[in-house]
């Protein structure tokens, strides 16, 4: 009797030491399991500022997608996290791509241009007041990027040189998603179909107006040169009969 109750107690033992070691490998794995998302996956960051507003509010919580440009190129329109470093230490900035390597950036009375062309966003966002270094063409190197903030004339961004342009090594990742309230970031401060139409329409109507203008200037001179040239035959019609 007593070696079959020695037995059971071993027996007992050995099954809470198995229970112990396989909670101490979970645990472990968990830790493990945790510390590659963080380090390699998503990460939790805080918006710091205003430079990004309406889109984002100081303060809102954002989970970066760390892995997202590890399979896909960062595209115009993308809102990035990158690192920047100050007199504290090393933190995270958010903001919007709007020119990508080896292309030519210009901002010119409150519009901007890249590689020639207007850039027209779905943003609801105000017209630049200050095109900072931006007023001459800037040409982006092969790992250099453009960005600015949504809130274009309450953002610190690649028009001033304590931003410039954003190297590809200092990229952590995408803006994904926002906790509270949720939503995607790509989603947010979109301009709804009517806005969009609108938005065009004004465009359309802006470029028409111009060549209207361009098309009256040229009129204007053609018949003033003819005017010169009518004066001018007029004068020597007189001299001729003197």
């Amino acid at each position: 009797m007593e070696l079959i109750f020695e037995d059971e107690e071993k027996k007992k033992d050995r099954h809470i030491l198995r229970e112990i070691i396989i909670w101490i490998i979970c645990l472990a794995l968990s830790v493990l399991a945790g510390y590659l998302v963080i380090t390699y996956a998503v990460e939790k960051t805080t918006v710091i500022g205003e430079s990004m507003e309406p889109t984002m509010s100081e303060g809102e919580k954002i989970i970066v997608n760390k892995l997202a440009y590890k399979f896909m190129s960062i595209k115009r329109d993308d809102v990035i996290v990158f690192k920047k470093e100050n007199s504290f230490g090393t933190y995270y900035d958010i903001k919007r791509v709007i020119a990508l390597p080896g292309d030519s950036i210009l901002i010119k009375k409150g519009k901007i241009y890249v590689n020639g062309e207007e850039y027209t966003e779905n943003l609801k966002v105000e017209e630049i007041n200050n095109p900072g270094l931006a007023a001459e063409e800037i040409k982006l190197s092969d790992d250099e990027y453009f960005v600015l903030g949504d809130n274009r004339n309450k953002s610190e961004d690649s028009r001033f040189a304590s931003v410039a342009l954003i190297k590809r090594e200092d990229i952590a990742g995408k803006a994904w998603i926002r906790l509270k309230p949720f939503g995607f970031v790509s989603q947010l401060n979109r301009k709804d179909d009517k806005e969009q139409e609108n938005a065009e329409s004004q465009g359309n109507a802006k470029e028409k107006e111009t060549e209207n203008a361009q098309a009256t200037d040229k009129t204007q001179a053609t018949d003033k040169t003819q005017a010169a040239d009518k004066a001018q035959a007029a004068d020597k019609t007189q001299k001729t009969d003197k």
